[in-house]
């Protein structure tokens, strides 16, 4: 697991596995989950 943050854009990022991301869904408002290719969470950003 790696988490970042980036004061420019004001964004968190929780990166849970370094599969490539598949599909991206916008869950609330600002909230991005990235899925691969099984459905799996790889990515929570906002």
């Amino acid at each position: 697991m790696n988490v970042t943050y980036d004061p420019k854009t004001d964004t968190l990022t929780v990166v849970l596995s370094f599969e490539p991301v598949a599909e991206s869904d916008e869950d609330k408002l600002g909230v991005i989950l990235d899925h691969d290719e099984r459905e799996h969470l790889v990515r929570i950003a906002g």
